[in-house]
């Protein structure tokens, strides 16, 4: 499983404390075989006693938040949901994945005719 962050909302003051993250827009991606699962989540954060300056802040101090809040149990369990919604997705529309078989046969009368 790997975490990435996609954005940071922040708030221009709270508390005296400038550029104060208040959301981490974050990713959960988990390799099942050959197929890739995404699960996007957003973090709220409000307790202000772990403060780090923005300027400050790396990928990894973000992502230590992420990993004190929210247990792997859960972003596995949201991964489960996301792999199970795309196993029983709608089959789409019959003909677009029949196109490509009627060209060919379009292509073999053609051949035959010469």
């Amino acid at each position: 499983m790997k975490i990435t962050i996609q954005n940071l909302k922040t708030l221009p003051e709270i508390d005296g404390k400038a550029n104060v993250v208040t959301q981490v827009g974050y990713v959960v991606t988990s390799d099942d075989d050959e197929t890739s699962y995404s699960a996007c989540e957003v973090l709220q954060r409000d307790d202000l006693t772990d403060f780090t300056a923005f300027e400050d802040l790396t990928e990894a101090k973000v992502v230590g938040w992420l990993e004190e809040k929210i247990t792997t149990q859960r972003m596995e369990t949201k991964l489960a949901e996301v792999k199970a919604a795309n196993e029983n997705k709608e089959p789409g529309i019959p003909w677009a994945a029949a196109a490509p078989a009627a060209e060919e046969s379009s292509e073999e009368e053609s051949d035959a005719s010469e």
